[in-house]
């Protein structure tokens, strides 16, 4: 879950994760660009802290998606300026 939404400078993810391997959580776009990598690495099952910085973002909607092994997730949130 992405909080808080709205979001101006910078937002966090709180994530669950269930079984060790690669993560990857990146933000997207509405036209589905890439427009940042929030974390690319390993993890261990828990509840993991991600922050992300949306500094470098215009207003808009965005996407966050998370990637394991086994699961995916996807939330979107607003960046206001």
């Amino acid at each position: 879950m992405v909080t808080p939404t709205p979001a101006s400078d910078r937002a966090t993810l709180t994530m669950d994760v269930v079984e060790r391997g690669h993560t990857n959580v990146r933000i997207y776009d509405a036209a589905s660009r890439l427009v940042a990598v929030a974390h690319d690495g390993p993890t261990s099952p828990g509840r993991w802290i991600i922050p992300l910085d949306l500094t470098a973002l215009n207003s808009g909607a965005y996407f966050v998606v998370m990637t394991t092994a086994s699961e995916s997730f996807t939330q979107r949130v607003e960046v206001v300026r």
